[in-house]
């Protein structure tokens, strides 16, 4: 009966600490996250000055973020691995760094048709598959 009492705890501690096995990652959604830029096109992104990173958040058919001076907003639509953002609006601040930049991101958003996450990145394309901006994961 000793031995009964000690082999029982033994294999509880035992089946206690294999399900304990580390939880997978969990995937990334292009709603959800938040994206920082890090190209359009093939040209990296870098903040002007140490400033804060362009960035992109979708959720709730609601499309928004920081464009490198101003922020951003509008609708947009989601189909499969397609994408379109619409109504776009964007506050006009007078900024003396990150206007190209900001220029750039804004008229890529303008004409992206498509995505794809691989890993922690976010690709949006052109109609014709081309890549148009790069996104990591993780807030600027």
């Amino acid at each position: 009966m000793i031995r009964l009492t000690l082999l029982v705890p033994a294999l509880l501690l035992l089946g206690a600490c294999a399900a304990s096995e580390p939880a997978a990652p969990k995937a990334l959604t292009l709603e959800g996250t938040d994206w920082t830029l890090m190209r359009v096109g093939t040209a990296t992104v870098t903040a002007p000055g140490g400033a804060r990173a362009p960035n992109l958040k979708l959720g709730g058919s609601r499309a928004g973020g920081f464009s490198g001076c101003n922020r951003f907003g509008g609708a947009y639509e989601i189909s499969g691995t397609s994408v379109r953002f619409t109504q776009m609006v964007a506050t006009r601040m007078a900024c003396m760094n990150g206007g190209e930049l900001e220029q750039a991101y804004l008229d890529a958003l303008a004409t992206v048709r498509g995505w794809r996450i691989a890993g922690d990145r976010l690709t949006l394309l052109s109609a014709g598959g081309n890549v148009l901006l790069d996104f990591r994961a993780g807030a600027p």
